[in-house]
Order: structure tokens, then sequence, then C-alpha cells
């Protein structure tokens, strides 16, 4: 936080200059080559300027010039006070170190001290042929009879900086704030830099929306005429398919984006970094892509419904609906965050959205066939579902209930016997119960959006203790 923006730029543009990487840096690390990303992994690590410094070999894939530009750039650190530690096969800039520890198989030291005094330690021989020696086990004892020499280490004084558990513990306190932010924003960036996948992100709610408005029925979230009865509705189903819609951007958004994270966060969290920081920046950013999605999908896909015409609670029916389809696909987010945390790999979890999905489209597929949750232990399940709350939510501004009772009278009696109808005209008039859940009333829909914000914070919640549980990385 005391490094200005503009001092970060030009510390990120040094780096990248010292390791001949300038010319690269307006591209993602996916269109570097081996060697670049390997200068990337080394400029990570140097741009803090780090008092002790571990690189394990950090040559690896460079070419003999930038080696030595690598290694001569580490000895100006060390001349600055800087302590560094290199693990290397390479021989040729070992001149350079203060210090050489050459170990043996089985991690037996079998010289320490100065790069110049290898040679005589070894018989004369070169280090070249040494290791190959050292590789086909050849004389082991010449290398076990080698006493580990003692050296002093001076100890660190204690200052109350930022090895103080108080003082880290502290800090960690006052920059909660502060990690959500950062990485919410950095999440943001990544997203944004992904030019391909943010296009997607885009255009999946307006073609969505546009197909939903060309295949759906028109009309049916209009009230009939005074002297009309619409004996078979499909409001349900339009409902049904627009909560779908964004159940399944919600989902879709965030199944991949911990676990394919797994890595750094682990290695973050080992310095401090807040579990719940972490997650709640994810639940920022792509509750805001999916809120977003549903203002864009809902819209454009009932177009041509013509209605609802009448609010329960917000005066704006089709803002009542936007917000029940933003809320769920905002808990199928949160879902899909909690598998993503509890899976080991991006691959693992994208084979598991189907059957998540799958499960949702079932136990919310009510309001189109109400004998399928009507059913023992599926009627249960379906109070765990997003989607079905977030239907109950559209269905009471929508007035579902008033919409489809011919509808749900005539699916109830099944078929009618022509030569005595006078028993289905008597169904007909029987009065039908309607579903509490879709009542065209305000408790109505905010029960259902409290039963949709219930399960989108336990889910949030499932996952930071599952990622907690997890062994920081070492």
């Amino acid at each position: 936080p005391d490094v200005s923006a503009a001092e970060r730029i030009e510390r990120t543009d040094e780096v990248l200059a010292q390791l001949g990487l300038d010319h690269r840096g307006d591209n993602r690390i996916d269109q570097l080559s081996g060697g670049e990303r390997k200068r990337v992994n080394v400029a990570t690590e140097l741009l803090t300027e780090p008092s002790l410094l571990l690189l394990d070999e950090p040559a690896s894939g460079l070419d003999a010039g930038l080696e030595r530009t690598l290694m001569l750039m580490l000895r100006e650190l060390a001349d600055d006070g800087h302590t560094i530690v290199v693990v290397t096969h390479s021989l040729d800039s070992l001149h350079l170190c203060d210090d050489l520890l050459v170990l043996a198989p089985g991690g037996i030291p079998a010289y320490f001290g100065p790069p110049a005094g290898a040679r005589a330690r070894f018989g004369g021989e070169e280090l070249v042929d040494v290791f190959h020696q050292m590789s086909d086990g050849a004389d082991d004892q010449r290398w076990r009879n080698e006493p580990a020499p003692a050296t002093e280490a001076e100890p660190a004084p204690s200052s109350g900086g930022v090895d103080d558990p108080k003082s880290n513990a502290s800090l960690a306190a006052r920059t909660w704030f502060g990690q959500l932010a950062a990485l919410s924003s950095r999440f943001t960036r990544v997203l944004v830099s992904d030019r391909r996948n943010a296009l997607l992100l885009v255009l999946q709610a307006p073609v969505l929306g546009v197909l939903m408005a060309i295949a759906l029925p028109t009309g049916e979230l209009s009230s009939p005429g005074v002297t009309e009865i619409r004996f078979v509705s499909t409001a349900g189903l339009v409902l049904f398919v627009v909560l779908l819609g964004a159940t399944w951007l919600g989902a879709n958004n965030a199944i991949r984006e911990i676990a394919r994270e797994r890595a750094l966060f682990e290695r973050e969290r080992a310095v401090g970094l807040s579990t719940s920081a972490y997650v709640l920046s994810k639940v920022i950013v792509l509750g805001s892509i999916t809120t977003v999605q549903a203002f864009v999908l809902v819209p454009i896909a009932l177009s041509r419904q013509g209605g609802p015409t009448d609010a329960v609670l917000l005066g704006w029916p089709m803002g009542e609906i936007i917000l029940a389809a933003a809320c769920a696909g905002i808990a199928s987010m949160s879902l899909a965050l909690l598998v993503s945390s509890a899976v080991g790999t991006p691959d693992r979890a994208t084979t598991l959205l189907p059957i998540v999905l799958i499960l949702q489209f079932v136990l919310s597929a009510g309001g189109v066939l109400s004998e399928l949750t009507a059913k023992p232990v599926l009627r249960e399940m379906s109070l765990a579902s997003s989607a079905q709350w977030g239907f109950a939510a559209t269905a009471a501004t929508a007035d579902l209930n008033e919409l489809q009772s011919f509808t749900n009278q005539l699916g109830d009696l099944r078929s009618v016997d022509a030569a005595d109808p006078l028993p289905a005209i008597e169904a007909l008039q029987e009065p039908q119960a309607p579903n509490q859940r879709w009542a065209h009333e305000a408790s109505s829909w905010i029960t259902s959006l409290t039963m949709l914000g219930l399960l989108t914070l336990v889910p949030i919640a499932a996952s930071i203790v599952i990622l907690r549980r997890r062994k920081p990385f070492t």
C-alpha cells in the first residue's frame, strides 16, 4: 500500500528490462516461449527485491547469455545485502557465488566452501566429471567420508517487524478489506485480459435471450381478456426456461474459477492470504457479472410475452422477475464455487457441472410437471433448489396460479368421455387449490428471495471451510 501505481509500473519495467522481457510486456503468459516463462517466474520474485531469495533451477531453459545475465543480476543483489540461494546444475557461473555446496546422492554434503576450492577437494577433477561419477554411484564412500563443515549463522535481530506473530496478526486484521479489494481487482483484470472468454461472457446473455424470445410461445404472461378463457397456458414453461438460463449462466461462470487457481491460492495462503477474502472476491466479481447477465437476458427473453403487468412489491413487474433471476443465478454461482473448491482440477469441476444443473432442473420443474415434485423425497429436496425458489418468485410476480388455473385442472382431468362430458364440465367448475409458493403476494416473493439468499450464503461458507482445511503450500 505504500507503493504508488507509477512506482509499481516503473519497477515492473526495470525487472522486465533486466531479464530481457521488455519487448514482451504486453503479452499474456500463454503467448511466451518456455524460456521466457522461466524468466517471468524469476521476474515475479525480483519485483520486491526480497532480502532472502530461494531459486530452484532459475537458469533452466535459458540460453548461455541470459543465464549469465541472470546470475550477474543475482550477484549484484547479493552485493547489496540480499541472501541468495540458488539450486543449479549449470557450472558456468559458479565462480560468481560466495559459497558452493555440492550434494552427493542421498543429500550428503560432499563439499562446502568457496567455488575455487572445489577442484582441490575432488583431487583436481573437473566438477562435470565428479557429477558423472556421483550419478553412476561410483566410489560412494568417497563422498560419505567427507565430513560436513560447520558454519556459524548470525542470529537475525528481532525488531517486531513482519516476522513478529503479533505484528502479522494485526496486519492481517487491518488489511482484510485491502485484500478483498486487491483480489477483486486482480480477478477482474484477469477476466478482462482473456479477450476470448470476456467476449463469451458478454455475448452469452443476449444470444441466449434472443434464442428464447424466438423459440418460446408469445403472449403467455399477459392477462386474458375479460371474456376470454385460456384453457391451455404455457406461462410456467416460459418462466421455467428463463430461470434455467439464469441458473446455467451463474453456474457456468464460476465452476472452474477456484479449481484452476488451486496452486496459486495455496501459495498465497502460506504468506497470509485470507481465505474468506479470496472466496468473497470471487463472489463479488462473478455475482456482478451474473447480475448484469440477468438484466440483459430476462427483458430480451420476455420481450414477446406481453407481461407480467402487475408487480407484488417493487411496482415494476419486469424488475421483480429480473431480480429473482439474478438471485437464482447468484445462488447457482455460489453452489458452483463450492464444487470448484471441493474438487482438485478444472476438468473435474466441469465434469460435475451437468450433474449439478440437471439436479437443479429436475427439482424446479414443478411449474411444468407438477407431479414431478409432488413425489416424496423430490418434494423435500426441491426446498434446496435455488432454481425452484427463483421460479417461485417469478411465478408470484406473474400470478402463475391465475394464468394456469384451467391448465392445471385439465392436467388433472387427463381425458374426457365424449359420450358423457358432464363430469368434465363439473371438474372444470371446481375451485383449484393454488400453490402457496406462487401466490401473487409480496410475502411469497420475499420468502422466495430470502430462501435464495440462504442458498447463496451456505455454499459460500462451505467453500471457505473447505479451502481452510486444505494444507497450505510449503
